[in-house]
Parts: C-alpha cells; structure tokens; sequence
C-alpha cells in the first residue's frame, strides 16, 4: 500500500503532493511539485512534466561533490540512437576531465588556457585565431622523424602543403 500525502490546493480543493510508492519503494512528486531544501527556501529540485530541474537560488556556491577515492562524476546523455554514452567525465583517479565528444565553442567564444587565459582560441564566424598573451608560443612535435606541415587552400578546392619542418633532418 502507499502512504499519500495530501492538502488544500489553494483552491478548496484536495491534491496529492507525494507519496510513498509501496509497491516501488520510491517517494513519488507529482508534475510540477518541488522538492525544496533550506530554512529560506533556496534549493528546489522538480519535474514540470517535460523538464527536469534543480535549482540553486541562495548568494552561495553550488557544489557537486565525488567523495569516494579515485571515483568519477560522468555526464551522460541520449547517444542518438536509444541508448545513452558519455558526454563528459571529471576523472577523480586520472586528475583529468575527459570529453568523449566534439566539444563546440560558438562563434566568438574563446577556448581559454592559462590562470589569466593567456592563450586562447577563436573563431569569430569568419576567421580563426590562435592567441598567445604572454610569454612564447611554441609548437613541438615529438614523433621521431617526424614533422610540422602547414596546409592550406591550393585555389582549386584542394589542400595543399606550402612548408613543413623536416623532423628527420635535426
């Protein structure tokens, strides 16, 4: 059996706001009904009936935490086809955030590394830019024999290879 939880809707009226599931063993909200924590009423988590919610609306920060040694938060999502896979994980054994997708930045937003951002990557819609701020920029290749090509349009619809760095000739 289930135990129900109802009250006055405001309206004279009866409604369920939630109840315990005995069949499941689930607490159950119905559509619409938050879920809210904190003596002023700041975190609320609810169903609208498409969407799903939680919401922080204190002056604090809002913290996500993995507590257990080398065990990971992962961010999964619909892989378009019925099933779900992994978008994104914060590694707690590997010290590391993995995206195991393409990651895009829309147009004029920066890509951004460094305390200050001093490098950054750009597309503005038209143009890219790869921008350094401080210091040198400096591209290695570590492949033995290796090489460093620079490509570009041939005119006719094609790349081409305009320069490169020979690795093999140190």
């Amino acid at each position: 059996k289930d135990i129900i939880f109802q009250s006055d809707d405001g309206s004279g009226g009866i409604e369920t706001y939630f109840y315990l599931d005995g069949s499941t063993g689930r607490t159950r909200f119905n559509d619409s009904k938050y879920l809210v924590f904190g003596t002023d009423q700041n975190l609320f988590i609810v169903h609208d009936g498409t969407d799903s919610f939680i919401q922080n609306y204190t002056s604090g920060d809002f913290y996500i935490d993995q507590r257990v040694d080398d065990k990971d938060i992962v961010f999964r999502a619909d892989d378009g086809s019925g099933g779900t896979t992994e978008y994104l994980r914060i590694d707690g054994g590997g010290t590391q955030i993995v995206a195991s997708k393409d990651i895009y930045a829309l147009d004029n937003i920066k890509l951004r590394a460094g305390n200050a951002g001093d490098l950054s990557m750009l597309h503005n819609g038209t143009n890219s830019f790869l921008q350094n701020e401080t210091g040198n920029l400096t591209i290695v290749n570590y492949t033995d024999d290796g090489d460093i090509i620079f490509q570009s349009d041939d005119g006719s619809g094609g790349v081409e290879t305009y320069f490169y760095l020979d690795g093999s000739f140190g």
